[in-house]
């Protein structure tokens, strides 16, 4: 017995001439079958493959740009006038909350397609990698999450006559420290240092020099006296022009400087100078006036 297409049979298929000249069983019919119209997805579309929604027939689901089917792409028309599963859904694609490693945090709105994500470091850490994801349309991150990788330049070594102080108490990448000297002292360097990608102190370490006078200004026909000079021992050191042109003695803070004339001379101004904290003699030097 043959079935028209849309058509599904009812009863037994063959039907057998008995003995006495009549058919075995009952003679089967034939009914229409018809599944209806399938459900359209929001944000997708339906093709029905051979135009029909008879039983035997099959309608294959699609989704929208930016959206994945969620269920069977492929459905079809059983006998009992049913489609053989419930209809899909189109999803907007979405990827999987992204893994944030230690030492890092991510910045961004949601994990949707075409979005992006930043990732940031914590004080103290350097990106390593793109610090920069977008979710594709295969539903995953456009690459893998990068590493912050902890940096520690660690404590420095006190310099002589001098001390350091860090601005934010750490020592970890970025941070700074501030370098001063004890008093009489003065620094010659850079004052500050910065922890760098590479782990070590920014620039060189500096030093506190001991501020000193140079030899004071002689004045003409006169007579100098210096006293309180450390390499003296407190001892009173005595200049004339021949020594004084070839002296490249220094003298400490404190030390004094008397001036007085060679016979002849009178002096016209303060005789005594100081040498100050600034590394220079107060005053203005005195001269040697011919009477």
């Amino acid at each position: 017995t043959a079935v028209d297409y849309g058509f599904v049979l009812i009863g037994e298929p063959v039907l057998s001439c008995g003995l006495g000249g009549n058919w075995t069983g009952k003679t089967p019919v034939c009914r229409f079958v018809d599944c209806g119209m399938p459900a359209r997805p929001d944000r997708g579309n339906m093709l029905l493959v051979n135009d029909s929604t008879t039983v035997g027939s099959m309608v294959r689901y699609f989704c929208d740009d930016d959206y994945w089917l969620v269920g069977p792409q492929e459905l079809f028309c059983t006998k009992d006038g049913k489609w053989s599963g419930s209809a899909p859904a189109c999803e907007l694609i979405t990827c999987e909350t992204p893994h944030v490693p230690p030492g890092s945090y991510v910045v961004g709105y949601d994990y949707n397609i075409h979005s992006s994500i930043q990732y940031h470091c914590d004080p103290g850490h350097i990106l390593r990698g793109e610090d920069t994801l977008t979710c594709l349309e295969s539903g995953h991150w456009s690459g893998e999450a990068p590493d912050c990788e902890y940096v520690d330049c660690g404590p420095l070594t006190p310099i002589p006559f001098g001390s350091h102080r860090y601005l934010q108490n750490t020592t970890f990448l970025g941070s700074e420290v501030l370098y001063s000297c004890a008093n009489s002292h003065r620094l010659s360097g850079s004052p500050k240092r910065i922890c760098l990608e590479s782990g070590l102190w920014s620039d060189a370490a500096p030093r506190c020099e001991e501020i000193r006078c140079p030899e004071p200004t002689f004045a003409p026909h006169s007579i100098l006296s210096v006293t309180g000079n450390d390499r003296m021992y407190g001892r009173t050191l005595i200049r004339t022009s021949d020594v004084a042109a070839n002296s490249v003695q220094t003298y400490k803070i404190g030390a004094l400087a008397k001036y007085r004339c060679e016979r002849g001379y009178k002096i016209v101004g303060e005789p005594l100078i100081t040498c100050e904290e600034n590394g220079l003699w107060s005053g203005e030097i005195p001269e040697c006036v011919y009477v």
